[in-house]
């Protein structure tokens, strides 16, 4: 009895068990014939992100000690002023999308203020396990669909979904590339790789499990393979910039960098940078073309007739685009319909899903960019404070990560690792909306790790910054209350 006790406090008051819920039941919501009950599954995180957000205030109260914190509380306050304020236009979407919002970022984002950066590595080990581990089998499916050409599209509630090899695309078992989960993938396992390199260098003595060394790497080749049949742009692209970041800054602080001239170490560290992720584009085109082979060397293994029909000894793996789509597929018309909107109402904008499965050219489930879609739905007063705090963000990572009192700790390689995930993000929310607004896999997955980034980042010498006081002399008036209400207890601490 006294376990379930544990365990229920811990899930009401810990919020790393909602993190790996919410990242869990997203990849539910994408996954084929999921359509039905999947988005009702998410209701749970709603519901657990509502408890935690009132006993947070309670217990931990980490939307009160953690950085920038104060940027984010304004935003969803406009956030929700802007609901208000266009009302008539779909309040019911409008008012979710904020709840998952308020979710992401009052819950999934905050870390407590007592956890260490050892506790803080042990869960996003999980988290990366579970991604590495999830993609591994999610990609091997997907690239059997495509060695044997499958392709299945079916309509649900007037919306067209499709698996499998379509359209000279690899959309697997995911039904949209858009979702970009075999590039994160990717990602998570390069992250843990930077996890286990710390833990070796720490300890000489540390042994990495049999199955993880063969998981990491097998999960880095099928990912690749299924990211570069899924063809879509905004991936590579995000990609080479997570490469880049990573090279340069593993560079930067190698230990022969330490030796080198400031200008020196810069030229060597940018041009290798470069120069590997121009290397991973040319390496990815070749293997592209040379999976075009094998669906028809596989299908002639099987091919029974004794006159077998000629065949193309190669399949299609260009995607066709209209004309009219241009060279960004349709999204400068997509950007320009959103500024419009955006002008009508620039200072508080319309609300994120007013415009949701607006035809433009095609059904569109948002704007394909972060700044417009930000500035459609919060408007000018909303963005500068979502803009505001991603900026004091990247700012507090890139100063640490060029301080050179912070090389020799051992998170380092991680927060390395973490960054560049980060910048990916950033760099695909160009085409897509990946770090906000949506109920995605890309949009938890950024504030979680943001969260851990900023934990990271910070020394015992780090003070609270002037935007950040009034949270924290709130923290210590509630503590104080406690303290003449219930005695010497910290609830905190309860």
């Amino acid at each position: 009895m006294t376990q379930i006790k544990t365990f229920c406090k811990r899930l009401f008051v810990d919020n790393f068990y909602l993190k790996f819920l919410a990242v869990v039941l997203s990849i539910v919501t994408i996954l084929p014939f999921t359509e039905k009950f999947s988005y009702r599954l998410l209701m749970a995180v709603l519901a657990l992100g509502a408890i935690q957000c009132i006993t947070d205030l309670f217990y931990r109260r980490r939307i009160l000690t953690f950085r920038y914190m104060i940027w984010l509380i304004l935003f969803c306050f406009v956030y929700l002023v802007t609901i208000v304020l266009n009302i008539q236009h779909d309040f019911k979407l409008n008012f979710i999308t904020w709840s998952y919002t308020i979710v992401t970022l009052f819950v999934l984002y905050p870390n407590d203020s007592q956890k260490t950066k050892e506790k803080a590595v042990r869960e996003i080990s999980v988290v990366n396990y579970f991604m590495v581990g999830l993609t591994a089998v999610a990609s091997t499916i997907s690239l059997v669909m495509f060695v044997t050409q499958f392709s299945l599209s079916y309509n649900y509630l007037d919306h067209k979904y499709v698996i499998g090899w379509y359209n000279d695309r690899l959309f697997g078992v995911y039904g949209n590339t858009g979702f970009m989960i075999s590039t994160i993938g990717m990602a998570m396992a390069v992250i843990q790789l930077a996890i286990l390199y710390s833990r070796k260098k720490k300890d000489a003595s540390y042994r990495v499990n049999r199955f993880v060394k063969f998981l990491i790497p097998y999960s880095l080749v099928v990912n690749f393979l299924s990211m570069i049949l899924e063809n879509s742009r905004s991936a590579m692209i995000s990609i080479m910039a997570f490469l880049f970041i990573a090279v340069f800054f593993y560079l930067y602080h190698s230990r022969k960098a330490e030796r080198a001239k400031l200008w020196k170490k810069w030229i060597v560290s940018i041009t290798a940078a470069a120069l590997s992720a121009f290397v991973f584009f040319g390496v990815a085109q070749v293997c592209r073309q040379g999976l075009a082979y094998v669906p028809p060397a596989v299908s002639s293994l099987w091919d029974t007739e004794e006159e077998p029909t000629p065949k193309p000894n190669k399949v299609n793996i260009d995607r066709d685009i209209p004309d009219e789509y241009g060279m960004l597929t349709g999204r400068t018309q997509i950007w320009k319909f959103g500024m419009e909107r955006f002008l009508e109402k620039p200072l508080f904008g319309y609300g994120a899903d007013s415009f949701r499965d607006q035809v433009i050219m095609q059904r569109i489930p948002h704007f394909h960019n972060f700044p417009v879609q930000s500035l459609v739905s919060v408007g000018v007063v909303g963005s500068f404070f979502i803009f505001g705090a991603l900026l004091l963000m990247f700012l507090r990572l890139f100063k640490k990560l060029f301080l050179i009192k912070c090389k020799k700790t051992e998170q380092m390689p991680v927060l390395i690792a973490i960054t560049a995930f980060l910048c990916m993000l950033m760099v695909n929310s160009m085409a897509e909306v990946t770090i906000l607004f949506l109920a995605r896999t890309s949009v938890f997955l950024f504030w979680i790790y943001m969260g851990y980034a900023v934990l990271l980042s910070d020394s015992e010498e780090d003070k609270a910054s002037k935007l950040d006081r009034p949270l924290h002399r709130l923290n210590k008036w509630i503590e104080n209350k406690f303290h003449k209400a219930g005695g010497k207890e910290d609830l905190a601490n309860r």
